[in-house]
Order: C-alpha cells, then structure tokens, then sequence
C-alpha cells in the first residue's frame, strides 16, 4: 500500500497521504515527518466521523473534499478502509481523481494488499 501512497504523493499540490481503519487508526502513513500527531489524530478523526454521518443523510456517498483556508482534504471511503489525501488548495483534482482511481484499482487486483485490508477491518463507529 505504502507504494499506491508514494505515486499519490509525487502528484502536484499533494502533501501527504494515509491509509486509515473505520475508527480514524493510521494503518499506513505516507505523510510528512513533520507534522504534528495531534493535529493528524484530529483530520483521521474528522474524516471517519464525517463518513460515519453520511451513511444516512447522504447514502452512497463515496468521496468527499473538504476545503480548508490552508489545505485541502481528498476523503475516500474503501469501506474497509478510508484513503486520506491532504492537499495544497492548488491541486488538480481530477488528475488527483485519476492516480486515485489507478492505485485502489492495483490495490484491489493486489492478493496481498487484500489480506492487509481484511486484517484491519474494523466496524465504523
């Protein structure tokens, strides 16, 4: 997973990338060294409760972008995982879109990356 990451990463305007499980935990981290764990606990947190209180008002809901004065941020439900993107205002989206749609599509062709994905499934809270 953490090459799917990296090819995400190398995008312009994408600042880092992470894979979390239903409950905001970081399986995978493919974000700068540098940033602050509080503030990185507090955008996995929003992302999944964001999911979570979708699945009612908004049923099929996907993908979401959240846009920030600072950063934007690329949410995508996998269901058994949700991918994080964290990105400048100036990103292409849709290129974006793209390289995503390319690295969940090897990942699902993936046996291994598949196995990976069930053993940290956990429910959504």
């Amino acid at each position: 997973m953490k090459a799917g990451l990296q090819e995400i990463n190398e995008l312009g305007g994408v600042w880092g990338s992470l894979v979390l499980n239903n409950r905001g935990e970081v399986i995978v981290n493919a974000a700068p060294a540098g940033l602050n764990q509080d503030a990185l606990a507090n955008l996995t947190n929003q992302a999944v409760d964001l999911l979570s209180s979708a699945v009612e008002s908004l049923p099929g809901l996907t993908e979401t972008v959240i846009h920030y004065s600072q950063k934007k941020l690329f949410i995508l439900d996998l269901k058994q995982v949700v991918l994080l993107v964290i990105c400048t205002p100036s990103v292409d989206l849709s290129l974006l879109r793209m390289t995503v749609n390319v690295v969940v599509t090897n990942w699902g062709a993936d046996p291994k990356i598949q196995k990976q994905l069930k053993d940290h499934y956990v429910e959504r809270l």
